[in-house]
């Protein structure tokens, strides 16, 4: 969401509250007053109690409480700082603006002002979190749109699709029964749906193992990948397609590839936790691999924080001639995921 947009969204929220303060003060208050002194006194002071409630919720208690999930603590701070920032401009302008408050001559009236006050306050507190959410979730579905169109655009890749439709083709004058084998792993890729948002692991391991075996007709050396799996996948739930993006990276980047292990690719389960790594050879002076924060990565990154946030780590590095990602991931199993 455009910060435009959220500024014209913050000062249509201020329009309306100022009108509907004004215009429930001027039907249901008794006593007569002044249009020019007491109901500007009570806007004024319904303004200052209803800002500071407001953006005190918005910078300072949503993020740092409701967005961590401290909901008690969120509750508690909320009403104090409804409370104190009702009563203390109340005070200030009963006592030093007394003459614009001309209807109030009882200390009950003014503790029912205060009170009042303190309520609407929180009111502007609870509104405060509502539209800080709402602009929250807006952001998140964007960046998630985004995220998975890149994500789409990566999965067609033409140059990879090209030449595995090229080396089929040339395998098939050669060996017709393996060409058609890879025709069908190449056919299962492309069936590959991110309609769900989450898949098994199990699934995720199939798409990795195929896509690998595309990658290896591309050359001779059979020993040129090197892809381990352990521990129990069954059960776990991931979102799709989370890890290729990773391998893909390392065949874009990967050099000398008559080497054996140039690739090295290692699944580690733990329980509910993933340990994947992903390595490949390369040549430090190429130019695509001086910044190990590519665009890419940034993606990925910003995907996974997105989807996993405090329930992953990811640590890149490039020692000497060896570039190294490594994810470590808290799955859900399958009983306890409900998307």
């Amino acid at each position: 969401m455009k910060k435009s947009t959220i500024v014209l969204l913050h000062v249509a929220y201020w329009l309306i509250y100022l009108f509907v303060v004004g215009f429930l003060n001027y039907i249901t208050v008794d006593a007569p007053f002044s249009m020019d002194g007491d109901l500007f006194a009570i806007i004024a002071v319904a303004i200052t109690t209803g800002s500071i409630s407001f953006y005190v919720f918005y910078f300072q208690l949503v993020p740092r409480f409701l967005f961590k999930k401290k909901f008690l603590l969120f509750a508690l701070l909320g009403i104090a700082v409804s409370v104190v920032v009702s009563i203390l401009p109340a005070l200030v302008l009963s006592i030093f603006f007394y003459y614009y408050f001309s209807f109030i001559t009882e200390a009950k009236v003014i503790i029912s002002v205060m009170v009042q006050y303190t309520l609407l306050a929180l009111f502007n507190g609870v509104m405060a979190a509502l539209i800080r959410i709402a602009i929250t979730w807006y952001k998140d579905v964007r960046t998630k749109e985004i995220l998975e169109l890149a994500l789409v655009k990566s999965r067609f890749d033409p140059h990879f699709l090209f030449n595995t439709l090229n080396n089929i083709d040339v395998l098939i004058e050669r060996d017709a029964q393996r060409a058609s084998a890879y025709l069908k792993k190449l056919s299962d890729l492309l069936r590959f749906m991110l309609h769900e948002e989450h898949i098994l692991l199990e699934q995720e391991v199939d798409y990795i193992e195929k896509y690998l075996e595309l990658q290896r007709i591309r050359t001779s050396n059979e020993q040129y990948i090197k892809w381990e799996v352990s521990g129990e996948t069954g059960g776990l739930m991931i979102a799709p397609m989370l890890l290729i993006p990773f391998i893909e990276n390392a065949f874009k980047h990967v050099t000398g590839k008559k080497i054996n292990d140039a690739i090295s690719i290692r699944l580690v389960v733990r329980g509910e936790e993933i340990d994947f790594t992903c390595s490949n050879v390369f040549d430090p002076a190429r130019p695509a691999m001086k910044d190990k924060h590519g665009l890419g990565l940034s993606l990925m990154r910003q995907r996974l924080e997105l989807l996993y946030k405090d329930q992953y780590t990811l640590t890149i590095s490039a020692p000497d001639d060896i570039f190294s990602v490594n994810c470590i991931i808290r799955l859900k199993s399958n009983e306890l995921h409900h998307h």
